[in-house]
């Protein structure tokens, strides 16, 4: 996206500046992500050994019953410190506008991991097409591009190319195992706010 940080830069505007300046829908995430090694098929694996304890809020009881499906990369949990869970955005959220930047498909907000993509996420799990947003109106959509690893609405698994589900501000959602928030514009602007200092 530009190599914009959106969250510094909420943190650094007034509200009504941000949202006069930035009129979007936002995902947000603070899942930890893990970068693929090099250019590779999306990877997919034992899900017992994905730690993705990183979500958002606080797991609700309905969530309880969909386990992320499984990349896996070994870890030494004994040399896990702090500062190496930072260490891919400096403990920063992932913030990213529900906004089109790339020519192709013009009818769709594109996400996925390779730079092509409108929405950029930079993880192993998640498909080099992974998913897409439309906007009806004032309305937004999400598909399922037939991702390896899945799109998720809340505990419901979308089906791999098949017809798109509304979102609404607050839903969660995930592309594989990495969880997002949909905020708009305002709720975005709070929910950074909130945050103390990216930790």
């Amino acid at each position: 996206m530009g190599g914009v940080d959106w969250a510094e830069l909420a943190l650094v505007s007034r509200v009504e500046q941000w949202m006069a300046a930035h009129p979007y829908l936002f995902m947000i995430s603070r899942a930890r992500l893990v970068r693929p090694a090099r250019a590779a098929a999306t990877v997919t694996g034992l899900q017992a050994l994905r730690q993705r304890s990183d979500t958002i809020l606080p797991r609700e009881p309905q969530d309880l019953g969909r386990v992320p499906t499984g990349s896996f990369r070994l870890v030494d949990l004994k040399a896990k410190t702090a500062s190496n869970e930072r260490a891919d955005r400096g403990g920063r959220p992932l913030v990213l506008p529900l906004k089109k930047v790339q020519s192709t498909f013009p009818s769709m907000i594109t996400v996925g991991r390779t730079e092509n993509n409108d929405l950029v996420v930079p993880d192993e799990q998640v498909s080099k097409f992974h998913a897409f947003f439309r906007m009806v109106g004032d309305r937004v959509e999400l598909s399922d591009a037939g991702s390896r690893n899945g799109t998720f609405i809340g505990t419901r698994r979308l089906e791999a190319r098949g017809a798109s589900v509304p979102l609404a501000p607050r839903d969660r959602f995930a592309f594989g195992a990495v969880e997002f928030q949909l905020f708009d514009a305002r709720g975005c602007w709070e929910w950074l706010r909130q945050l103390d200092r990216f930790t």
